[in-house]
């Protein structure tokens, strides 16, 4: 009878008779004795020098340790978490979170793959506008300004009246230009319209009319506009031309 362990990146295997104990990412699973024990090296690669990384042994075909449920946990501060690639670089083969690997084929490392945090802007004009635009970064910066935003937002009769972290303006407000610290995770905002508000002045041209002005708010119920009478004369509406048209 023999026994013994052996340290594999942070795994564990003990060996004895009824096969092999795998201790990988605090889990315990017991392998057939002549099992070909496989393991996958994931690197949280959050610089050239970090040397953090989490284990995974099998012998079958399975799906990859979730992201969220790697020990030690991953963190880069300023970055989210996208996909596991072959390459420190982000080159090579790319693996998405739990996907399935075929344990036969061998040995694999894999590298988290970073993304800088972003904000996300939505024009947010009517309940089905899904124009939008982004910004990324990893530290605390000015959010950008509304008109310098690529696209354009423009929602016609209305102002633009800051951002809302909820699409009916519910939520936390920010100005524009604020500061946001992009350490703080991805972040959604909804601009906030305000409605205009119109003046109409009425030129009787030569006549006489029952109102000379008056004001209109976009969203507000239609402007009835007044009666006007000329003698000699039938009233045809008004133009925004003197002479008609």
């Amino acid at each position: 009878m023999r026994y013994g362990f052996k340290d594999i990146q942070r795994g564990f295997l003990i060996i004895g008779l009824v096969g092999v104990a795998v201790i990988s990412s605090g889990m315990i699973n017991v392998l057939p004795a002549n099992a070909a024990v496989t393991v996958v090296t994931f690197v949280e690669n959050d610089s050239l020098a970090d040397q953090v990384y989490a284990t995974q042994a099998g012998t079958t075909s399975a799906p990859l340790t979730l992201f969220d449920n790697l020990s030690p946990s991953f963190t880069n501060t300023g970055f989210h978490f996208v996909n596991w690639t072959t390459n420190a670089d982000g080159t090579g083969t790319t693996y998405s979170d739990g996907a399935q690997y075929d344990f036969t084929l061998g040995n694999l490392t894999l590298y988290a793959h970073w993304a800088e945090n972003a904000v996300t802007f939505y024009e947010n004009a009517s309940g089905s506008d899904t124009v939008s635009a982004q910004q990324s970064s990893s530290t605390a910066v000015p959010l950008t300004l509304f008109s310098n935003l690529s696209p354009i937002f423009e929602n016609q009769g209305y102002s633009f009246g800051g951002w809302s972290t909820s699409a009916n303006g519910s939520g936390t407000s920010y100005a524009n230009g604020a500061t946001y610290d992009f350490t703080l995770g991805d972040l959604t905002l909804f601009a906030q319209w305000t409605p205009d508000t119109f003046s109409v002045s009425y030129d009787a041209n030569g006549g006489t009319a029952t109102s000379s002005a008056a004001s209109f708010t976009t969203g507000s119920a239609p402007l009835t506009l007044p009666s006007a009478s000329e003698s000699g004369y039938s009233f045809d509406g008004w133009f925004t031309a003197a002479t008609g048209g």
